[in-house]
C-alpha cells in the first residue's frame, strides 16, 4: 500500500512540474542572434553573436535552440539540398544567468542574409516531450560582389579610363585656376592675371584645370548567359566602379534586373567619391540571378529616350544579339562605348563604329592574388 501511494505521489509531482513547467519555462527568457557587421565581401567569412538569457529563479536542464539563415528572403539551399542554412545548440541554463557564444560561418556568396526568428525547445526533468516557442531575433547582412584581381580588369579598365581622361583634358575650365606661370608669346591677353603682374613686375598668366561634364554610365546585363556568366558580371561590374570611383571618374549604375528587397529597378544616380561603392555594392547583392527581368534588348533602347548630359556608356553582356548590339550602338551615337562581352565558349560579337567590343573571359586562370 504503501508503495502505491508513493508511486501516486510521484506521479502527481510529475504531472505538477510538469504543468508548472509548461506555464513558467519562457517567462522572463531571451534570446538574441544578430551578425556582427553590417555588410561583408563575398567569400569572407561572418561571425555571429548568440545570447541566451534566463532572468528567473527556475533552471532550465534542457534548451536546444534552432535558426534559419535565409538568402535573398528565400532559403538559401547550400549544395543543392534546398533546405535553409541551419544552426542548433543544446545547452542547460541555470537560473538567473545568461550564455553568450559565436558563430563561425564560412564564406558565403553574395546576397541578402535575413535572420527573423530563433526557436526554443526546453525539456523538463522527467518529460522528454520538448516544449517549444519562437522568439523573434531580426538582424541582416549584406554580402557584396567579390571585387576581381586587378590582372583580369587591367586592359578593359585602362581603356575605358584613357577615353575619359582624353576628353575630360580637351577644354580649360576658365573657373578652376591651377597655377600662374610667366607669359608667353602664344597667350591669349585673356589669360593674364593683372594682380600677378602688378607685384612682379613680369607678365603672369593664369594656368587652368580641364574639367568636362562627362561621366562613365554602366549598364549591367542580368537577362543573358549561364548564372555563373551573370554573377561574373556582376563582380566585374563592382570591380570596375572602384576602379573608376577611386580614380575620381563619377559613376552611375543601370541594370534591368530588380532589387529583391522592394522589387524595384536598380538605377542608381550619379555619384563620385569611394563612398559612392558602397551604395553600389548593397545595390548589387540585392540581385536574385535567375529572377525574370526585362530584356536588354528594350532596356537599352529605354535608355537611348531618356539620356541626358555628356555619358560614356559601358556595358558588361554575356549577349552577342544583334539586336542588342544595334541598340547599345544607338546608345553610344554622342561619342562612343565599350561592349564587356562576357563570353564563354562563343566568338565575341562583331564591332561598330560608335563603341569597341572588348570580350572578357572569367574563367582566366591567372596566377595572381592581388586584389582590385
Amino acid at each position: 500500500m504503501v508503495i502505491l501511494w508513493f508511486l501516486l505521489g510521484a506521479a502527481a509531482l510529475c504531472l505538477l512540474q510538469r504543468s508548472l513547467f509548461q506555464r513558467l519555462w519562457f517567462r522572463r527568457l531571451s534570446v538574441q542572434v544578430r551578425f556582427d557587421v553590417k555588410s561583408v565581401a563575398a567569400g569572407e567569412p561572418v561571425t555571429l553573436t548568440e545570447r541566451l538569457e534566463n532572468r528567473k529563479p527556475m533552471s532550465l536542464p534542457v534548451v536546444s535552440y534552432e535558426y534559419g539563415l535565409n538568402r535573398n528572403f528565400r532559403p538559401y539551399s547550400q549544395k543543392g539540398n534546398g533546405a535553409p542554412l541551419a544552426v542548433r545548440y543544446r545547452l542547460a541554463l541555470p537560473a538567473n544567468r545568461a550564455v553568450t557564444g559565436k558563430a563561425e560561418l564560412p564564406g558565403l556568396p553574395r546576397g541578402i542574409y535575413s535572420l527573423s526568428t530563433v526557436t526554443l525547445q526546453a525539456q523538463d526533468l522527467f518529460s522528454r516531450q520538448p516544449c517549444v516557442r519562437t522568439f523573434p531575433s531580426p538582424s541582416t547582412l549584406t554580402v557584396c560582389p567579390k571585387k576581381l584581381p586587378a590582372a583580369q580588369i587591367q586592359l578593359p579598365f585602362r581603356l575605358i579610363l584613357g577615353s575619359i581622361l582624353t576628353r575630360r583634358y580637351s577644354l580649360e575650365d576658365p573657373f578652376e585656376i591651377r597655377s600662374v606661370r610667366p607669359y608667353e608669346s602664344y597667350d591669349s591677353m585673356r589669360s593674364i592675371n593683372w594682380n600677378a603682374s602688378a607685384k612682379t613686375g613680369a607678365w603672369k598668366v593664369n594656368q587652368h584645370d580641364y574639367t568636362t561634364d562627362e561621366a562613365l554610365c554602366l549598364v549591367l546585363d542580368l537577362e543573358n548567359g549561364t548564372p555563373e556568366q551573370r554573377e561574373a558580371a556582376i563582380c566585374l561590374a563592382s570591380s570596375l566602379c572602384q576602379l573608376f570611383l577611386s580614380r575620381g571618374v563619377a559613376v552611375n549604375l543601370r541594370t534591368n534586373a530588380r532589387s529583391c528587397i522592394n522589387g524595384r529597378p536598380i538605377e542608381l544616380p550619379l555619384g563620385s567619391g569611394i563612398s559612392h561603392l558602397s551604395v553600389i555594392d548593397e545595390n548589387l547583392a540585392q540581385i536574385t540571378v535567375g529572377a525574370a527581368v526585362k530584356p536588354f534588348a528594350a532596356y537599352l533602347d529605354g535608355l537611348a529616350n531618356a539620356k541626358g548630359g555628356r555619358q560614356r556608356y559601358t556595358a558588361v553582356s554575356a549577349s552577342n544579339d544583334p539586336q542588342v548590339l544595334r541598340a547599345f550602338d544607338a546608345l553610344c551615337a554622342d561619342g562612343g562605348g565599350y561592349y564587356l562581352y562576357v563570353q564563354g565558349t562563343a566568338p565575341a560579337p562583331a564591332g561598330s563604329r560608335r563603341f569597341t567590343v572588348l570580350p572578357w573571359q572569367p574563367e582566366d586562370n591567372l596566377n595572381t592574388r592581388e586584389a582590385v
